[in-house]
């Protein structure tokens, strides 16, 4: 099971993470692109983005995250989802389950 789970957060880590840094859709807005950051940053919530940025004192959900921001705004999402959630998207991402 520890295993399940150590690939299951890589996996979600790496995707997730690997899009938001991805410099040739830097300047492309997350939730109304096209391209695979778009895609995945649209799977968070309204309401977790909505709590990241008045947490951090941003008001604006559509201002354009720093690179840090981003990072730290997957790795709270990945780490507030449940085991079952998590295994779900896993299989989503990946191409075991489709939507």
């Amino acid at each position: 099971m520890e295993l399940i789970g150590d690939r299951v957060l890589t996996t979600l880590l790496d995707e997730f993470v690997k899009a938001m840094l991805d410099e040739k859709d830097k300047k492309s807005e997350y939730n109304k692109s096209k391209c695979k950051k778009g895609k995945l940053f649209s799977i968070i919530s309204t309401n977790f983005k909505q709590a990241y940025y008045w947490e951090n004192g941003k008001i604006n959900i559509n201002k354009d995250l720093n690179e840090e921001e981003r990072i730290r705004l997957v790795v709270d999402y990945i780490a507030c989802m449940t085991d079952s959630y998590a295994l779900n998207l896993h299989k989503t991402l990946t191409g075991v389950r489709v939507p």
